[in-house]
């Protein structure tokens, strides 16, 4: 008989239908940041050829801007969203992420200059910080433990449906206009959702709430008998009388629990900007169009979407029963392999005489397909579900903040980079983005811990053992 693992048979159980109506909310806050991110792709070809409304179209200079004046955007969005976790809680913060969300749309909307997408795509970017410190941090907290794989892996489906194929696929066939009304629709839509779910119980704990807290949990288990997973959170804050203290900035960095995840998450974080999510997030149409294979961008943006959302799909079940040391070591060398088959046709495509272009534009394909189907198992949501587990309630928002801040400082340089090691030979970044994540299998084998089916309580006290 075929072992189905207990995580695996619970996962579509009824008795967690309020569990799954907060995580469907949360994930959708995801949908909704990955419609923000899955436009630019498309766009910035047209953007490129025929510009927008009155704003002539767009050099390469300008449209790496696009690109940053996002990634800027992570820096505030973070900062804003670890004090709003604190202060109105996970659920509140959800709905203030709707903010800078509608705004975005609306200066792409009446964009009439550059300067006006540009600030659209700086609320893009502050909307993606808010939501990446807020999502993972709410799933952690209210998912039971052996589901907890599972509803991490659901945030980046949904992200994969609203950025490649939702609004990626939008995006090629319509204007830039429509695509944002589109997005507008979809927000107003979302909000009642977000509404009518529970507040953490973890953050109602916290603000010395046992009653609320209880009342919750047992709303979110569909069970009285809560009283062993209660104590179990009690002794986390027990353990941590001084919370006031420990809920400070510099404690990321001054108590060596926290320290040791801080470094643990930042270097994961590290290497997967390294590896270049960012550039091949937006540059992916670019890329393929730059083989001279003849494909339209609708074509492009199924390719992508197919390559990102089926393995999306199956890391929902295998996250838990494979964990999360060796789905990263995976993924790393799947990103490696895929940036190596690349750079090799680059290479011999712009230093021999090589004039099988067809074949070697193939071969790109094929290692773009690969990284996307990397970044599809959640290479690039695997730094933020471990600081969603690792990092103690008290601290984690800041935590996640601070990542998302280093995100943003990392992917500015990956971008100046990028263009400049563009200009001097193509396939050099892409060849350097190999190297990372090569050095990412390195680091998963000797420092990723695994945390799969354990409680946060458990992983807790294993991060305290000498």
């Amino acid at each position: 008989m075929t072992y189905v693992p207990e995580s695996r048979l619970q996962c579509f159980n009824v008795k967690y239908l309020h569990q799954y109506l907060c995580v469907f909310a949360a994930c959708m806050s995801y949908f909704l940041n990955g419609y923000q991110w899955g436009y630019l792709s498309p766009a910035l070809v047209k953007l490129g050829e025929n510009g927008y409304h009155k704003i002539p179209p767009l050099s390469s200079y300008a449209q790496s801007w696009m690109v940053q004046w996002l990634t800027i955007g992570f820096t505030p969005g973070a900062f804003f969203a670890s004090y709003s976790n604190q202060w109105i809680g996970r659920k509140n913060s959800l709905l203030c992420a709707f903010i800078p969300n509608l705004v975005a749309h609306l200066c792409t909307y009446f964009a009439m200059n550059v300067n006006m997408l540009y600030l659209s795509q700086f609320l893009r970017g502050f909307h993606t910080g808010w939501v990446f410190v807020t999502v993972p941090n709410y799933v952690s907290e209210i998912a039971s433990p052996k589901l907890r794989g599972s509803f991490s892996a659901m945030g980046i489906v949904f992200m994969t449906i609203g950025s490649r194929v939702v609004s990626s696929t939008v995006q090629s066939v319509t204007s830039i206009e429509t695509t944002a009304l589109i997005g507008i629709i979809i927000s107003l839509v979302d909000l009642p959702l977000v509404l009518s779910i529970s507040e953490s119980p973890y953050y109602c704990l916290m603000k010395n709430n046992e009653r609320k807290s209880m009342d919750i949990l047992k709303k979110l288990r569909n069970s009285q008998n809560i009283g062993k997973e209660f104590e179990e959170m009690k002794s986390i804050f027990n353990k941590n009388q001084q919370m006031k203290k420990s809920s400070s900035w510099i404690k990321l960095f001054s108590e060596s629990i926290n320290l040791k995840v801080t470094l643990l998450t930042a270097g994961a974080v590290t290497i997967f900007q390294l590896s270049g999510q960012l550039p091949l997030s937006h540059y992916a149409h670019k890329i393929i169009k730059g083989t001279g294979l003849n494909v339209s961008l609708l074509t492009i943006s199924i390719f992508i979407s197919a390559t990102r959302l089926i393995p999306n799909l199956i890391g929902v079940f295998v996250i838990d029963s494979w964990g999360r040391k060796p789905l990263f070591i995976l993924l790393c060398a799947l990103s490696a392999t895929g940036h190596f088959l690349i750079a090799f046709p680059m290479f011999l495509m712009d230093n021999t005489d090589t004039h099988n272009t067809k074949l070697l534009g193939i071969l790109e394909f094929i290692g773009l397909a690969i990284f996307e189907i990397a970044e599809g198992f959640g290479f690039t949501h695997m730094a933020y579900t471990l600081a969603a587990e690792l990092y103690p309630t008290n601290i984690k928002p800041k935590g996640a903040s601070f990542l998302k801040i280093l995100q943003s400082v990392e992917g500015l340089i990956v971008m100046q980079m990028f263009e400049l090691l563009t200009n001097i030979n193509q396939f050099i970044p892409f060849l350097c983005m190999a190297v990372a994540s090569s050095f990412g299998v390195a680091f998963g084998i000797l420092f990723v811990p695994e945390t799969k089916s354990k409680s946060l309580s458990k992983i807790q006290e294993d991060l305290n053992l000498p």
